[in-house]
């Protein structure tokens, strides 16, 4: 792949040269997040077995309304990013199109970590408003039990 590759797409130190005015504010006193990380459902399509939450309470999952007005609320602190992960499967959230649309209307750029298996139900225009979409590798242990 053309460039460097690892100091592109991965947590490297060397990132932080590309943003010094954020280490600027932090040093200033004035730093402000610049991603938030939202779990919009704790429900999801497979129960794997070492999930970290599989002990978490499965009904739990944002209101539409307040989930915007959480992200809204952060957006105005300065957030630039939402991903979506969590304690389930954010595919599997009814609301993700909604929850997507307004991320991308209000400037965000968004990020999802997902199972993979729910991503053939999910709208082609929510999918293409995401800068990236990360698969676990995990599914790949349910082949001989689920269509991938």
């Amino acid at each position: 792949m053309p460039g460097n590759f690892e100091q592109t797409y991965t947590s490297t130190g060397s990132k932080y040269a590309r943003h010094w005015p954020m280490i600027e504010a932090l040093r200033d006193g004035h730093g402000a997040p610049q991603s938030l990380q939202v779990s919009p459902t704790n429900r999801c399509n497979l129960r794997c077995v070492f999930c970290s939450v599989d002990n978490r309470d499965l009904n739990l999952e944002w209101k539409l309304d307040d989930l915007i007005q959480a992200i809204q609320i952060f957006r105005d602190l300065g957030v630039k990013t939402v991903e979506f992960s969590g304690g389930g499967d954010p595919t599997v959230y009814p609301h993700l199109p909604e929850i997507v649309e307004f991320c991308r209307v209000a400037g965000l750029q968004l990020g999802m970590i997902t199972n993979g298996l729910k991503l053939k139900d999910v709208p082609r225009r929510t999918l293409e408003a995401f800068t990236w979409i990360r698969v676990s590798m995990v599914t790949l242990d349910y082949y001989e039990t689920l269509e991938l």
